[in-house]
């Protein structure tokens, strides 16, 4: 019978909890629980225990009503970085042990841990040890979205008192919630630390930079992403001045042939004139060199005005700083070989 009827309580269809029986059953309440909150107790409690840690279920001792969860506190307590330190903080698996709290605030304490060591918390990143700036932004903003949604993210070479790395390592992928695997450098180390991982069954997000993550990793727990950069379209009105501006450009080559074809290059002597002269002009001249010399000069005006709002949206939306500069340095190249043909066409 039962010592009491709170909650749900369940029963066990195996004779007795003893390890020397023919087969190896955990029993079944452990084996169905998330976690063993142990209050009070003997010799019994002690063989539950057992039980919840060879199934590899957290236990939560209350230390405080005596008995033998006093020394099951003691002993967890002394293996707590080994088990729960990717779960919980050392001080509130300490809260177990506390003497002055009211029942009811404690009893709200004890669900909230056990709530909270079921699952760790910690996120492990695997990348390479290289200097590249990149891997650093990107280290960061892994810790910026685990600590928004309540994880604790780290990569093992953080830390200065790591005895042995390996170890360390395998470790931490047996303890944490899922790894982050970045494989923007093609290490091996990163390859082997990204295999154990998914030997281990542990969930995997692999994500690179300029490198397809998709064709270097697969498996049924590895989720892939690429630096959106990467991957983010260019907005549709910037794609579709893109294609303006081009065909401007095709233009003016077009029209710059027919000037050369019919050789009417400053038919009309005075230069630069206004892009709208021919809206205003009075349509004097008969000449029609002079016309087509004009329509070439009004394209090319568009064409250089097209590209400097090309560059303006390619600054202000692209976060490549590599294809910002570049873009400017383009357009200030364009206006430089016009200052120097303007010059030139002055002194004339």
């Amino acid at each position: 019978e039962p010592a009491h009827r709170l909650g749900n309580v369940r029963t066990s269809q195996l004779v007795d909890w003893e390890l020397g029986n023919p087969k190896l059953r955990i029993p079944e309440p452990v084996e169905s629980a998330d976690a063993l909150l142990v209050v009070g107790g003997f010799t019994g409690t002690h063989r539950a225990t057992n039980w919840a840690r060879i199934s590899g279920k957290p236990v939560l001792p209350v230390a405080r009503f005596g008995g033998a969860a006093e020394r099951i506190y003691t002993e967890e307590l002394s293996a707590f970085d080994e088990r729960y330190s990717s779960r919980l903080t050392r001080n509130e698996f300490e809260d177990l042990a506390q003497l002055t709290s009211d029942p009811a605030s404690f009893a709200k304490t004890v669900v909230s841990l056990a709530e909270r060591v079921q699952a760790s918390r910690m996120v492990l990143v695997v990348m390479s040890f290289s200097e590249d700036p990149s891997l650093g932004d990107a280290n960061e903003s892994f810790k910026e979205v685990c600590t928004e949604f309540g994880y604790q993210c780290a990569r093992i070479d953080e830390e200065n008192d790591v005895p042995r790395v390996m170890p360390e390592l395998l470790q931490r992928i047996s303890n944490c919630a899922f790894c982050v695997v970045d494989l923007s450098h093609e290490k091996a180390n990163v390859y082997y630390e990204l295999g154990y991982a998914e030997a281990s069954g542990k969930p995997v997000v692999c994500a690179a930079c300029g490198f397809a993550a998709s064709e270097a990793a697969s498996g049924e727990n590895i989720r892939t992403m690429t630096d959106p950069r990467e991957s983010r379209p260019v907005p549709r009105w910037l794609h579709a001045w893109a294609v303006l501006t081009a065909l401007f450009a095709l233009v003016v080559l077009v029209v710059g042939g027919l000037v050369t074809t019919f050789r009417v290059g400053m038919s009309d002597p005075v230069w630069p004139t206004e892009p709208w002269f021919l809206a205003v002009n009075g349509w004097t001249e008969p000449q029609p060199g002079f016309l087509i010399e004009h329509s070439h000069r009004l394209v090319a005006f568009s064409v250089g005005g097209l590209a400097i709002v090309l560059t303006l949206g390619l600054w202000f939306t692209t976060p490549r700083l590599g294809s910002r500069v570049l873009g400017m340095l383009a357009l200030l190249v364009l206006i430089a070989a016009f200052g120097r043909f303007h010059g030139q066409m002055m002194a004339q």
